[in-house]
């Protein structure tokens, strides 16, 4: 009996090691560089993408670094530098993108690589289409690449392995940065002999003292609103985070996970949005209003209040405020039920919407995948500009977003933006800010600008300036207030059945609270939910949990 299992542990070697041998060989026979960020195909290797694409990826057929989705500076350099043909098998608009993946599956059209949702990774895994690529990561992957997902805590490697195998390459972008933040008009504040509010009774005085002086003239609101929960704009999301309560995420109470929309915390909130909705604090029509729309009442100079995140100051109606009405904000934590300090969920973390790089089980060359990736994250960071002009391929001078055609145009190293800060903040201590980091680099000049009364850079000012929003978010980071969610792994097998009509149905009760109906709707809404799939989601969540 030994004998026999000491034989078969031999086998498994052998195997192992022939294997090994065999795919050196192949690899040798592929040409494959041997630097796997810079190195060159000594053949050159075609890759199919699938793509989507938004009105922030701009293309120009004039211009040959953004020409098309197909032809631009970042494929060419690909196929120049790296010997990596990349041809986009299709392409689709974003709203579309998990659909066409649906009917790819069908028709069978897939590509060998591509960015996509939790949604969508989960049914190609089940369908048995995902390459294992652990052994490729551990070999191709960049120290930068690493240092991507470590800065995460692997959150987004974690995510899609199983069985302690790696299926597709990960897709590094969660931050906890993205907190709810409170933006406040100084000159509003000053014509009331007001301080920035630690309490949510002390904000619904404030807006009272806004209102009662019609300091926006005499349609003078409360806050901004708009349809959604979180977005530069936030209003619900900020109120429910003041109670402590969260929005579709998982919390750890007691050993077990729970739902956050299911406790008695984001009832409490909802009833305070309730009674503000019904005092006209916000605008009666703000289900009307979308991620566009939602500033309008800022950039009119209608409020002087907003919930939003880090890039609020430079979005949307607040953006246009700065010249359209001369004014002055500040920023910071979100008001709370008793005044202590704000616990805020970051909004890019790992969820059911998480995303992946799908790697096909039939693509003959997938190292080149982790190529692409690896070069294009040096090019992100600006690792040589003396070979790669860093506004060429990032954010040019005239504004164009040209990364949007990269392969990593959404990764984000966590915390890069308080990075940023840190080094503007050094800089001006310094004096100087000739030996920043490009991106850090465009901040700082912000900043000088801003100092120097240039009314368009208050923006960035607000935003990596002195006393501005990442003062603020070091702050709460340095202090462990930045929350995750608990869940942090792919979507369960009822989540993918059941998950976007529960949500769906528990939104929709959300929102008739809101408006006025009685919390007894909510709380049916909430029993339904529990029987209808709830439940059963719960308990998977839990088994992942306690099988860690």
């Amino acid at each position: 009996m030994k004998f026999a299992k000491l034989l078969s542990v031999c086998l498994a070697l052998v195997m192992a090691m022939s294997m090994m041998t065999a795919y050196a060989t192949a690899e040798s026979a592929r040409g494959i560089p041997e630097d796997h960020v810079y190195g060159k195909y000594e053949d050159p290797v075609t890759l199919t993408y699938a793509r989507s694409y938004s009105v922030s990826v701009k293309t120009d057929p004039n211009d040959p670094d953004i020409k098309s989705l197909d032809d631009n500076i970042w494929y060419n350099t690909y196929e120049k530098d790296l010997g990596i043909k990349l041809e986009n098998l299709w392409t689709a608009e974003s709203g579309d993108y998990d659909q066409k993946w649906m009917m790819s599956m069908v028709n069978g059209d897939i590509p060998d690589f591509g960015i996509v949702s939790a949604k969508v990774y989960q049914q190609l895994l089940e369908a048995d289409l995902i390459m294992d690529t652990t052994e490729i990561f551990d070999k191709y992957a960049s120290d930068l690449y690493r240092e991507y997902n470590e800065a995460e805590n692997w959150v987004s490697y974690n995510a899609i392995k199983k069985n302690g195998r790696l299926y597709g390459f990960p897709y590094p972008g969660f931050t906890a940065e993205s907190v709810d933040l409170m933006y406040i008009r100084k000159d509003w504040l000053e014509a009331v002999d007001r301080e920035v509010p630690k309490t949510l009774d002390e904000l619904e005085s404030l807006m009272d003292a806004f209102i009662e002086a019609e300091l926006g003239g005499p349609d003078t609101l409360g806050m901004a609103s708009f349809a959604g929960v979180r977005q530069y704009v936030n209003f619900i999301g900020g109120v429910l985070e003041g109670h402590g309560a969260y929005h579709n995420i998982w919390l750890e109470e007691d050993g077990e996970l729970v739902y956050s929309n299911t406790t008695q915390k984001f009832k409490d909130g909802l009833l305070r949005l309730q009674d503000w909705y019904e005092k006209g604090y916000v605008r009666e029509d703000f289900l009307t209003l979308d991620v566009n729309t939602g500033g309008e009442d800022v950039a009119a100079g209608r409020c002087g209040i907003v919930y939003g995140v880090y890039y609020t100051p430079i979005s949307g109606g607040v953006a246009s405020s700065w010249a359209n009405d001369n004014a002055e904000w500040v920023v910071a934590e979100i008001p709370t039920v008793d005044g202590s300090p704000a616990v805020s969920l970051g909004y890019n973390s790992p969820s059911i919407d998480r995303s992946a790089y799908f790697v096909s089980k039939d693509c003959e060359n997938p190292e080149a995948i982790i190529h692409l990736i690896n070069f294009s994250m040096e090019l992100r960071n600006n690792k040589k500009p003396e070979l790669y002009e860093d506004l060429r391929y990032n954010v040019r001078a005239d504004g164009t977003s040209v990364f949007h055609h990269s392969v990593v145009s959404g990764t984000q190293i966590a915390w890069a933006n308080l990075r940023c800060y840190n080094d503007c903040m050094a800089a001006l201590e310094a004096g100087t800010g000739e030996n920043l980091p490009a991106t850090a680099k465009t901040s700082y000049e912000q900043i000088i600008k801003a100092m120097n009364g240039d009314v368009e850079s208050k923006g960035m000012n607000l935003v990596f300036g002195v006393d501005g929003v990442y003062s603020v978010i070091g702050k709460m980071r340095s202090e462990g207030r930045n929350l995750i969610t608990a869940y942090n792994t792919g979507s369960t097998s009822t989540m993918l059945e059941k998950g976007a009509d529960l949500k769906q149905n528990l939104e929709a009760a959300m929102y008739k609270v809101i408006m006025g109906e009685d919390i007894s709707v909510y709380e049916e809404a909430l029993d339904t939910w529990y029987k209808t799939g709830g439940e059963q989601i719960t308990e998977e969540v839990n088994d992942w949990y306690r099988s860690r």
